[in-house]
C-alpha cells in the first residue's frame, strides 16, 4: 500500500498524476461503474459515485442513481463537495448526519442535492496522490455499521486497482517511449543505421518485411528517410553485393547461425558509401525469424584502406623493378616487400620472402649487423662504403649498404629499409689493378736499372775513344785525315751526349731529374749535326748542306 498523505488541491504533483491517467472528464468505463452499483445494491443508498477532485470541480468518472441535470453534467463545483476533504486530509471521511459537522454544514451539497450522510475512502496512486474517493451517500441520517465501513473499503481498493493498473500501464509507456526516444537519439549519435526484419522461409519461398530506423547517417547516405518497409535502402545495394547478401543471410537463416556479418556498398547518385553490417537472428519456430541488424558507415576505413593498398602496390611495384637491391622490413625484422635485383644479389632467385625473417633468409649474419638494425630501429641511419659479408657456404661479398628508418602515418617507426649494392667484382678490379700497378712499377724500376747500368758500361770505353780522337787530332795529319778525325770525335761526344740521355731518362722516371742553365751557340750545333749525319748522307744520295743567315745571334 502507498504511503497516502494528504494535500491541497493544487498541488502540482497531484495534477500531474490526475492527468497522467486521462480520467478527469473521460467516458464511463465498466471497470468503475460495477464496484458503484455492488455499493449501491448492498448498502441500499441514493447514490454512490467515484469522484475525482481537480482545484475548482469534482468530476464523477462513475456514479449509480444520480438523475438530473448533474448526472448530465458528471460534475458539480467544489461548492457542492465533500470529497475534496477526503483528498485535502488523505483519510477516509465518515458522515452520520454533515448538518453536524461544522465543516460541511454551509457545503452546498446538503440543500441543493440533498447529501446527509456520506462514507468515502480516498482513491489514491501507487505513489501516494489522492486523486478522489469511492464514497456513497444517503439523504437521511445514518450511522454506518462496521460491515458497511468495510465493504466501501474493499470496493475503494477494486477502484484503487484500477488506478494502479493504469498508472502502472502509463509509466510503462512513458518510459518506453522515453526509452525509444533515448533511442533514437543514441542511433542518431552513433552514426549507425538499425533495422529489423520479419522473415518467413520454406524450402522454395523467401518473404522479407523491413523496418528501419530513421536516423541522420541514413538521411546523409541517402538524402532521405526511409520508407515504412525500408525497401530504398536495400535497392541502392552496389549491384555486385546483393546476390552475396541474399546467400549470407539466407544460409546463416538455415545453418541456424544466431548471427551473421558482411560488408557491402549502397551507390546513390555515383557516390558510395560502405557499410559493415552486424545482424541477430532470432528463431522464432520452424519458417519465421526476426532479425535485427545494425549497419556503421566504414567508408572512411575502406576509403584508407584501399589508398594503402594501392601505396603498398605502387611500392611494391617499384621495388620489384627497381634496378637496386632493395628490401623493406618490419619492426620484427620480417620482410614487407623486396626487389628482384635483392634475390639475383644474394642467390635466391625464384623465392619469395614476403613474411619471413630476415635472419631466417640469412643465418650467418653477424653481431655487428644486427646491432645496426637495432641503432636503425631507434631512428639512426646507417652507411658503409665497403663491408665483407661471409656467406654461409663459405663464400664472400663485398657490400654497400645504406640502412635507415621508415615512418607510419602517424610518424611512428614501422621498420626499416635497406639498400645494398653486390662490389664484389669491383673489389677484385681493384685488387687486380693494384697488382697491375706495382707489376709496372716494379717493371720500370728494373728498366731503369738496366739502362743506368748500361749507360754505365758504354760510357768507360767511350771515353776512351774520345780521348783517342782527341790525341789523333792533334798528330800531323793530311786535310782529309783530320777532317775525318774530327768527325770521329764529334761522334763520340753526340754518342756519349745520348748515353747522358738515357740516363736523365732513369732520372726522370726516378723524380731525380734536374735541369741545369749552360751557354751555348746555335751555329756550332747545326754545324755539328751536318757534319754528323753527312758520312750517312752520301751514300744515299744526299747533300746536307746548312745556311745560317749571318746577321742571326748564332
Amino acid at each position: 500500500m502507498p504511503q497516502i498523505t494528504g494535500r491541497p488541491l493544487d498541488d502540482r504533483g497531484r495534477f500531474r498524476a490526475l492527468h497522467a491517467l486521462k480520467l478527469m472528464d473521460s467516458a464511463e468505463e465498466e471497470q468503475f461503474n460495477r464496484p458503484t452499483r455492488l455499493a449501491q445494491r448492498f448498502l441500499q443508498v441514493p447514490w454512490c459515485l467515484v469522484s475525482l477532485v481537480d482545484d475548482t470541480r469534482q468530476f464523477f468518472k462513475a456514479q449509480t442513481g444520480l438523475t438530473g441535470p448533474v448526472a448530465t453534467a458528471r460534475q458539480t463545483p467544489l461548492t457542492h463537495s465533500f470529497f475534496q476533504h477526503v483528498v485535502t486530509s488523505g483519510t477516509p471521511l465518515i458522515i452520520e448526519d454533515a448538518r453536524g459537522y461544522s465543516i460541511l454544514c454551509t457545503n452546498l451539497a446538503i440543500p441543493e442535492l440533498g447529501v446527509i450522510a456520506y462514507l468515502g475512502f480516498p482513491i489514491v496512486t501507487p505513489d501516494g496522490y489522492v486523486l478522489g474517493s469511492f464514497c456513497v451517500i444517503d439523504t437521511k441520517p445514518r450511522k454506518w455499521e462496521q460491515s458497511e465501513i468495510e465493504l466501501v473499503r474493499e470496493l475503494a481498493q477494486v477502484v484503487n486497482a484500477e488506478v494502479a493498473s493504469r498508472h502502472h500501464s502509463r509509466t510503462a509507456q512513458t518510459a518506453l517511449q522515453v526509452s525509444q526516444a533515448r533511442l533514437a537519439d543514441v542511433l542518431d549519435r552513433a552514426e549507425c543505421v538499425v533495422w529489423e526484419a520479419e522473415v518467413q522461409c520454406s524450402n522454395s519461398t523467401w518473404s522479407w518485411r523491413f523496418s528501419v530506423q530513421p536516423c541522420a547517417r541514413y538521411l546523409r547516405i541517402l538524402g532521405e528517410m526511409p520508407t515504412k518497409r525500408g525497401a530504398n535502402l536495400w535497392q541502392h545495394c552496389h549491384r555486385l553485393d546483393a546476390d552475396q547478401m541474399d546467400r549470407i543471410s539466407k544460409k546463416a537463416l538455415l545453418d541456424g547461425s544466431s548471427k551473421y556479418s558482411q560488408e557491402f556498398r549502397l551507390v546513390k547518385d555515383d557516390r558510395i558509401t560502405w557499410l559493415s553490417e552486424s545482424v541477430t537472428i532470432t528463431r522464432r519456430d520452424a519458417s519465421n525469424f526476426w532479425l535485427v541488424g545494425i549497419a556503421t558507415d566504414i567508408t572512411a576505413r575502406r576509403l584508407a584502406e584501399q589508398a594503402m593498398h594501392e601505396s603498398q602496390e605502387r611500392m611494391r611495384l617499384f621495388a620489384e623493378h627497381a634496378p637496386a637491391s632493395v628490401a623493406m622490413f618490419d619492426r620484427e625484422m620480417h620482410y614487407l616487400v623486396h626487389s628482384a635485383k635483392w634475390l639475383t644479389d644474394y642467390g635466391l632467385e625464384g623465392q619469395s620472402l614476403i613474411g619471413r625473417s630476415h635472419y631466417e633468409v640469412f643465418p650467418e649474419i653477424p653481431a655487428r649487423w644486427r646491432e645496426v638494425h637495432i641503432h636503425c630501429l631507434a631512428g639512426a641511419t646507417e652507411i658503409s662504403d665497403a663491408d665483407l659479408f661471409k656467406r654461409e657456404d663459405g663464400t664472400s661479398q663485398w657490400l654497400s649498404w645504406r640502412v635507415q628508418p621508415w615512418h607510419t602515418r602517424e610518424r611512428e617507426i614501422g621498420g626499416i629499409v635497406m639498400f645494398t649494392e653486390d662490389i664484389t667484382r669491383q673489389k677484385q678490379l681493384s685488387a687486380e689493378l693494384e697488382a697491375a700497378r706495382d707489376q709496372a712499377l716494379e717493371s720500370s724500376r728494373l728498366k731503369s736499372q738496366f739502362l743506368a747500368n748500361m749507360s754505365h758500361e758504354i760510357r768507360t770505353p767511350m771515353n776512351g775513344i774520345i780521348g783517342m780522337a782527341d790525341l789523333l787530332v792533334d798528330t800531323p795529319l793530311t786535310a782529309e785525315q783530320h777532317s775525318m778525325s774530327t768527325v770521329i770525335q764529334k761522334s763520340a761526344e753526340s754518342l756519349l751526349t745520348v748515353i747522358n740521355d738515357i740516363l736523365d731518362v732513369s732520372k726522370i722516371e726516378a723524380g731525380k731529374m734536374e735541369l741545369e742553365t749552360s751557354p751555348f751557340s746555335i751555329r756550332t750545333v747545326i754545324q755539328e749535326v751536318v757534319e754528323l749525319l753527312t758520312p750517312n748522307a752520301g751514300p744515299k744520295g744526299i747533300h746536307l748542306q746548312s745556311q745560317i743567315a749571318p746577321h742571326l745571334p748564332a
